[in-house]
C-alpha cells in the first residue's frame, strides 16, 4: 500500500506524459478553441486512432500487442483544456507482472488535430511511455516517476523518448507536432516546450545526421540572464 501511495504521489504531482494542449494564459471551456480556426484545419475520430494504434504497435511495439489484444491496454476518451494526450498505469496493479495501461484521448483533438503524420508520430511517443512501463518493474517506476519531478531528469527522458520515437523514422512527424502545437503556445509554454522535447531546428540538424545535442538544457532550459 506504501509502495502504490508513493506512485500515485510521484505520478500525479508530475503530470506524467501528458501532451500539452493549451496555452498556459487560457482558462475555461472551450477557450482554447476560439478563433483558432487556422489551427484546426485537420479533423480525426476515434476509430482513425485506433487503426493508427493498431498500426504503430504491429510495426513498432509487438511486445505491446498481447496487452493490446486482451484488452490490459485500454483507449479511454476525456475533455478538458490541459492536454491532448495522457498514459498512465492502473495504479493498483503495480506489484503484478501484468498490469493495466491507459493511452488518454482528449475528445476536443477529434475537431481540431495536426495532420495525420504528426498524430502518428505524437501517438507512437506516447506509446513508447506505455512500452516504458511495461519493461520496468516497480521499483523501475518509481524511478521513472522520480525523473518526470526534476526539470533536467524530465527534459532527459523526453527527449530520450522522442529520439528513440525519431530513430523509427518518426521525425517528420514529430517535427510537424511540434511546429503545429508551436502555434498554440504563448512565450512561457513554447520554452518549456523546448527544454522538454526536440525543436524542429533540431529534427533538422538530426535528419542531416546530427546525433549530439547535449548541450540543449544550457540553451533551452536555463534562464537567460539579463
Amino acid at each position: 500500500m506504501k509502495v502504490i501511495l508513493l506512485i500515485t504521489i510521484l505520478f500525479n504531482s508530475s503530470l506524467f506524459a501528458r501532451v500539452s494542449l493549451l496555452p498556459s494564459t487560457i482558462s475555461g471551456n472551450d477557450a482554447v478553441f476560439s478563433n483558432t480556426d487556422n489551427l484546426c484545419e485537420h479533423k480525426t475520430n476515434k476509430e482513425e486512432i485506433l487503426t493508427i494504434v493498431n498500426s504503430i504497435l504491429n510495426k513498432n511495439f509487438e511486445t505491446l500487442l498481447p496487452a493490446y489484444k486482451d484488452g490490459r491496454l485500454k483507449i479511454r476518451e476525456f475533455e478538458n483544456d490541459e492536454y491532448f494526450l495522457k498514459t498512465m498505469f492502473k495504479l493498483s496493479h503495480i506489484l503484478k507482472k501484468t498490469r493495466v495501461y491507459y493511452l488518454d484521448i482528449n475528445k476536443k483533438l477529434y475537431n481540431c488535430a495536426p495532420d495525420k503524420e504528426a498524430l502518428t508520430a505524437i501517438l507512437a511517443h506516447e506509446l513508447q511511455h506505455i512500452d516504458d512501463y511495461q519493461k520496468s518493474k516497480t521499483f523501475g517506476l518509481i524511478r521513472l516517476g522520480i525523473k518526470m519531478i526534476g526539470k533536467k531528469s524530465r527534459s532527459k527522458y523526453e527527449r530520450s523518448t522522442d529520439f528513440r520515437v525519431m530513430e523509427m523514422g518518426y521525425s517528420e512527424g514529430i517535427k510537424g507536432y511540434r511546429n503545429w502545437i508551436y502555434k498554440r503556445l504563448d512565450e512561457k509554454g513554447l520554452k518549456t516546450k523546448k527544454c522538454y522535447y526536440y525543436t524542429p531546428h533540431e529534427i533538422d540538424l538530426y535528419q542531416e545526421g546530427q546525433r549530439d545535442f547535449s548541450n540543449y538544457y544550457k540553451e533551452f532550459c536555463k534562464k537567460k540572464k539579463d
